[in-house]
C-alpha cells in the first residue's frame, strides 16, 4: 500500500479506536447494559464494530451454556477496520494502478493511495471492481427504465 494523500497514522488510530469501541460494547454487554451510539466513526463502520462485538458476546454466551466458555479477553491491540465498499472505502483503477480511499471520519479524515499487489491478487481485485461497476450500471439502467 502506498499512501499519497492523508496521514497514514490515522489508519492506526482508527484501528485502535475500533478496538476501544469493540471492548466498550463487549464490557457493557457483559454488565447487562445497553449499547449507546458512538459518533467518532462512519455510521456503517460503527454498526459493523458493534455487530461484531455482539456476535462475540453471543458466541460466548452459547459456549457458557455448554460449560465450554473461557473468560472473555479484552485486548489492546488494534482491531481491523470493518467497512462497506463505497461508504468506508473505495477502490478504482487509475493510471493502471488500483487506487484506494479509506474514509475514517465523514468529510474530515481520509487516506488515499494505491495498492501494491501480486499479479494474482491484482487480478482478483480488478475483477471485483469491474463486477461492482457492472452492478451499479445495471441498477442505473433499471432505475431509468422505470421513469
Amino acid at each position: 500500500m502506498v499512501i499519497k494523500e492523508g496521514n497514514p497514522a490515522k489508519i492506526g488510530e482508527a484501528m485502535l479506536e475500533s478496538r476501544r469501541i469493540f471492548n466498550e460494547v463487549l464490557t457493557k454487554l457483559l454488565d447487562g447494559e445497553k449499547v449507546k451510539d458512538v459518533q467518532s466513526f462512519l455510521a456503517n463502520t460503527k454498526q459493523r464494530i458493534i455487530a461484531k462485538a455482539k456476535e462475540t458476546f453471543k458466541s460466548f454466551k452459547e459456549l457458557e451454556k455448554k460449560g465450554e466458555a473461557e473468560e472473555i479477553r479484552i485486548y489492546s491491540r488494534p482491531l481491523p477496520l470493518r467497512m462497506n465498499f463505497g461508504e468506508g472505502y473505495n477502490l478504482w483503477v487509475e493510471d493502471n494502478k488500483i487506487m484506494f480511499r479509506v474514509t475514517l471520519i465523514p468529510r474530515k479524515e481520509y487516506v488515499k493511495g494505491y495498492l501494491k499487489l501480486s499479479k494474482e491478487h491484482e487480478e482478483i481485485v480488478r475483477k471485483a471492481i469491474e463486477e461492482k461497476k457492472a452492478i451499479r450500471l445495471k441498477k442505473q439502467i433499471d432505475y431509468t427504465s422505470m421513469i
